[in-house]
């Protein structure tokens, strides 16, 4: 998420952002929001400030007729803030349901396009192979060498399931060896991050659309089952099933300060 006085700072370039991506957002109405969010907090900073002094006056009061005159002005305090601090709340959750929608600004020599038609190559690299047959799909490789099932893969898995088998699961192992040995030789350091998580960071990640969950439209699958405290309550946290290793990484030091020393950091 964008940091709001970047926004501020940067307007015209996020609208043309905006609309060169296709975003349902109005950026004035976000703007006009943080204002009105700005002087709701003050507000009530203020209010919070008045009813500290009240109770300070109360018990500086001299008589009864002048502590029941503060006590009737920390009332009329207490009512204010009853009504401002909801409408605070309403507009803070407003403002943060547009804020999650604000894209990043593309660098100035990304081509703009409406889908993968538009993309613009940049170059060709040597000269594309002609067979004088048929070549085979990975899919019909895979059948013939007996390392790929997909019919019994939906059969249990469903949708998108399959089986790698045989040749295929040690050629899938050694991928993943092969890719982890390169990064490591580069300086990151190898990490296994759970794949059963909590909300945050998927959202802080930008898998989610909006501030929540949404089935309908969010490409992740949230556990039905509750999970577990480690005390044995039931946890009232959702827990999701992550596609990838990113969330958990980005996640892993949520919370806290790091020194310059430290930086920078590479995991895999």
């Amino acid at each position: 998420m964008l940091d709001i006085k970047y926004i501020h700072e940067n307007k015209e370039k996020l609208k043309k952002a905006i609309e060169d991506k296709g975003i349902n957002l109005n950026l004035d109405e976000l703007l006009m929001l943080d204002e009105k969010r700005r002087e709701a907090m003050g507000y009530i900073e203020e209010l919070s400030a008045l009813k500290n002094d009240i109770n300070e006056l109360i018990h500086e009061a001299k008589n009864e007729e002048e502590r029941k005159e503060v006590i009737e002005k920390g009332k009329e305090i207490k009512a204010k803030m009853e009504k401002a601090e909801p409408e605070y709340k309403k507009i803070r959750r407003n403002f943060e349901m547009l804020m999650v929608k604000v894209p990043n600004i593309p660098s100035l020599d990304t081509p703009i396009g409406n889908s993968e038609a538009d993309n613009v190559e940049l170059y060709r690299s040597g000269t594309a192979p002609k067979f004088d047959f048929a070549p085979k799909t990975h899919i019909e490789i895979g059948k013939d060498l007996d390392i790929l099932d997909l019919e019994r893969g939906a059969k249990i898995g469903g949708y998108r399931g399959y089986y790698v088998k045989n040749e295929g699961a040690s050629l899938m192992m050694a991928f993943m060896m092969y890719a982890m040995h390169k990064m490591v030789e580069k300086g990151y350091a190898p990490m296994i991050p759970p794949t059963l998580i909590k909300e945050f960071p998927l959202f802080g990640s930008g898998y989610f659309k909006g501030l929540e969950y949404d089935p309908e439209t969010d490409e992740i699958y949230e556990v039905a089952t509750p999970d577990k405290e480690a005390d044995g309550s039931k946890c009232k946290e959702k827990k999701f099933l992550i596609g990838t290793a990113e969330p958990s990484l980005l996640a892993y030091y949520s919370g806290e300060v790091l020194g310059e020393s430290q930086l920078p950091m590479k995991l895999c």
